[in-house]
């Protein structure tokens, strides 16, 4: 029998900030953010006789989510990443990494995907569900939140037994241009370090979660849907300055202030950091503006790639080597 083999396409994600790490209100965490091209990671997988995962490093990982799954695993899996994306950067590459692995290890084991249930069943998305529906939808997202259970924060890799976020919105067009800002030498937040930081920063005071929370599901959501710059690179700049993002920011001290005049002095707008960084992002209304930015931030001592991204679908598949589709589109 001829082997089937399945190749899905990811791409990176931008967070813009958690709307609500408060004591107050049934839900919590919630949030905003945006899908990007490039970075892309993507992930071969076909039917062989025994497993082998090229690079061998990603084996652990490969195992792991067959055995969730349930998924014979006699496959070869083959995994290109891109540098600028990898781990604890902001641009949530392990949500992506096991989001593609599970499905290209599904479909080349002929094997059907829930996508309502699968990032729940692979642990990612507790805190903030842009990654996982990112994955599926693209585009810019706004994460509902979930049901209140307790009143610890954590991230996501520390959450058990959640509920998944529902998509409150999406849009798949935004005609700005983001800019991305990968700067040299900043520390990678992770694991003990982000359980620490997640314990001494929470929770944020009430007044802030609604400020907060206004500025996310109300402002950003009308500047998307009305395709407005100002409007939209206003409100990113007002949800840099308070709750959680003002707390992730303020961590980072000085080498974030110095990032963000750098990108300001090259025109962006909208400046912000995605997640605990170290990637942070501006935009520009236009392709020249852009190459302008990019130009000039490179040149910066401090930063280590600048590059211009744009608004990135959800995952892709081929398979077969086949015609590349949305892979939603194959499951609805």
């Amino acid at each position: 029998m001829r082997s089937k083999s399945a190749t899905i396409e990811a791409f990176g994600r931008l967070h813009f900030s958690l709307a609500n790490l408060s004591n107050s209100g049934d839900i919590v965490n919630g949030g905003a953010g945006m899908m990007v091209s490039p970075p892309i990671l993507a992930v071969t997988a076909k039917s062989e006789t025994k497993l082998t995962v090229n690079p061998p490093n990603y084996t652990n990982e490969v195992i792991e989510i067959c055995n969730i799954l349930k998924i014979n695993q006699n496959l070869r899996v083959d995994i290109k990443t891109d540098s600028r994306m990898g781990w604890h950067k902001g641009l949530g590459f392990h949500t992506q990494l096991r989001l593609s692995i599970a499905s290209a290890v599904s479909i080349a084991s002929e094997k059907k995907i829930n996508k309502e249930t699968l990032a729940h069943s692979l642990s990612r998305g507790g805190t903030s569900g842009i990654g996982s529906l990112g994955f599926w939808h693209g585009g810019v997202l706004f994460d509902a939140g979930r049901a209140r259970t307790n009143g610890i924060f954590t991230p996501s890799s520390e959450v058990k037994n959640f509920t998944s976020s529902p998509l409150l919105y999406s849009n798949d067009r935004l005609p700005f241009i983001p800019v991305i800002v990968q700067p040299k030498s900043w520390p990678l937040i992770f694991g003990k370090l982000e359980m620490e930081l997640f314990a001494r920063l929470t929770p944020i005071p009430e007044k802030e979660a609604v400020t907060c929370s206004k500025y996310i599901f109300e402002d950003l959501r009308l500047a998307t849907e009305t395709e407005d710059f100002d409007y939209f690179c206003e409100t990113i700049s007002k949800i840099s300055q308070i709750g959680f993002k003002k707390r992730e920011i303020h961590h980072r001290g000085s080498l974030a202030k110095l990032i963000f005049k750098k990108m300001h002095e090259a025109g962006l707008r909208g400046i912000s950091m995605s997640s605990w960084g170290p990637t942070c992002f501006g935009f520009v209304r236009n392709k020249n503006s852009a190459l302008d930015a990019v130009n000039q931030l490179n040149e910066c001592s401090e930063i280590d790639s600048a590059w211009i991204a744009e608004l990135a679908p959800g995952a892709r598949i081929s398979i077969d080597h086949g015609e590349t589709q949305q892979l939603i589109s194959l499951l609805d």
